[in-house]
This record gives C-alpha cells, structure tokens and sequence, in this order.
C-alpha cells in the first residue's frame, strides 16, 4: 500500500521535463533519486499523469506544407522519408529482438520467482505446524515475504513501462507519414530503448541479488527449522522424565491419603474409646462419692452406737 506524501503533481511534471530534457527517462526511481522521498507507486501514478500530457502535447496538429513551398521541398521530403523509413525499419527490428531478449530473461526469472514462492509457502506451512515456538522464525519468513513483494511490485512496473514502449511503438507506426515525428519519435525510441535497457539489465543484476538473499534467508529458515525439531525432541524427552517423576509422586501421594484416612480413622476409634473411658470413670467417681458418703453416715451411727453402749 502507498505512503502518504507531500509530493505534487507540479514536483513531479518539473522533474520529468528536465530528465527528459537531459536525455534521461523519468522513471518512478529517477524521480525518486532527485527527490529524495516519496513512496514508488505515488510516484508512478504522477508520471503516468505527466506521459499522457506528454502524448497530448505531441499530438497536436501540425500542418502540411504549404501548396507554394510543397514543389520546392517535395523531392527532398521524398528523399528524407524513405532514408527515415529505412532506419527506423531498422532500429524497429533490433528493438523487436533486444525486446524479446528481455522476455526470455524475464520469463526465466519468474519462474525462479515461482520456485523460490512455493519453497516460501512450504515453509511457511511447517512454521505453522510448530505454533508458537518458531515465532523468531515467522518473522523471518514474514521479512523474505516483504522482500518478494517489493520484488513483484518492481517487475510490475517494467511491464508498465513495457506495455508503454508498446504503446508508443504503434503511435510510431501511425505517424509514419509525418516528417517532423518520424524523426522526433526515431531518436525518442532510440534513446528510450536505450535506457529501458540499462534499467533492466540493473533490475536484473538487482533481482539476482534479491534471488541470492532469498535462497540465503530460506537456508537460514531451514537451520532454525531443524534447531527447533532438535530442541523439541529435548523437551519431550525432559517431559517424559517430569511426567515419570510426577506420576510417581501421584503414586506416593495417594498412598499418603490412604495412610490418612486410615490413622483418621483409628483416632476417631479411639477417641470414642476415650469418651466411653472417661464415661466410666466419671460412673465410678460418682459411685465412689456415694460410697463416702455412705461411709459417713456408717461412721457416724458407729459413733451413735458407741456412744449408747454400757462403758
């Protein structure tokens, strides 16, 4: 998605007619360059405006020759149009075989492009597998999965600007009776080819590099893929031993309950025999003090009795 910015459409249209001036295509990376910001798809968006006031502009109008000048100029005209012809005929054909040069190249990167998508998409599946224990390595694959979609956005530009050349070349083929834009568009097609040219051969040399750094980063992935897998296999091992050792104290644990149950038990038994003690004994204190007390009152006619026997 673009950024915002603060570019203009009158920033943009300034530097495209002075690259232009200078023989320099205005793509979207050379206006970028002179600004120094700006979002890439913005910028593309701007020229696209500026190219079609640009074809306006060349589609003006120009009249003929004028009928007492024309038999003066005529043989010369003939003579200038077939040498045009002939060149641009010329420079038509090895545009059209640089062109599908290009393709080819093109086609084969894509391809690479596709393996190294679908070696993405495989990873990306056994990442999800792990869950949360190969975040690190999500992240890495979310940056190689940004790095992809900078490089498709790039390719979608060349086939802009290609399907543009394209246009161009059949606005070329129309204005084929026109003497002033034969030529115009003669050295504008050259001088495009040309750049279109170095900026693929550079897109080229950079999508090696970005290739080489994908199948780096997919190295690096499968590395941290098999650290984990070994990692894993560790901690299912030390829970092994853990789940052993717990089940083990589960083991002794229950037995304790039992044991507990058991001594409850027992105290329980026993206090009931204590309580039918003390009952007893409580019994028998009750009984001894009526004992005393009859004691007492035994002692005491003893004593009566002994009083009233003859001395």
């Amino acid at each position: 998605m673009a950024r915002n910015t603060e570019l203009t459409q009158e920033q943009v249209n300034n530097i495209a007619d002075e690259l232009n001036s200078k023989g320099t295509k205005p793509s979207p990376n050379n206006v970028r360059e002179v600004l120094g910001s700006g979002s890439f798809s913005t910028i593309k968006q701007m020229l696209d405006v500026w190219k079609e006031k640009l074809k306006e502009e060349e589609s003006v109008f120009v009249p003929e020759t004028p009928e007492f000048a024309y038999h003066h100029v005529d043989k010369l005209h003939k003579e200038l149009y077939l040498h045009n012809r002939r060149l641009l005929d010329s420079e038509r054909q090895q545009l059209q075989l640089t062109r599908q040069e290009l393709e080819a190249e093109k086609s084969e990167m894509m391809a690479e492009i596709n393996k190294l998508e679908d070696s993405i998409i495989a990873l990306k599946g056994d990442v999800d597998k792990k869950d949360g224990e190969l975040n690190h390595t999500k992240a890495d694959l979310e940056k190689t999965q940004s790095k992809l979609d900078d490089l498709t956005d790039q390719f979608n530009a060349q086939k802009v600007e290609i399907a543009t050349l394209t246009e161009r070349e059949k606005q070329q083929t129309r204005h084929l009776n026109e003497k002033d834009a034969l030529l115009n568009e003669r050295e504008l097609a050259l001088k495009q080819a040309e750049l279109i040219k170095q900026e693929l051969e550079s897109d080229k040399a950079g999508m090696k590099i970005e290739i080489n750094n994908l199948e780096e980063s997919i190295a690096g992935v499968k590395r941290d893929c098999d650290k984990k897998d070994v990692e894993l296999n560790l901690t299912k091992t030390d829970l092994e031993k853990t789940q052993s050792k717990l089940d083990d104290l589960t083991g002794q644990f229950n037995a304790q309950k039992v044991e507990i149950a058991t001594l409850t038990e027992r105290e329980k038994q026993q206090a009931l025999h204590l309580n039918e003690k003390e009952a007893m004994l409580n019994e028998r204190e009750l009984a001894l003090k009526q004992a005393e007390k009859i004691e007492e009152s035994l002692n005491k006619q003893i004593k009566e009795l002994s009083k009233k026997l003859p001395k």
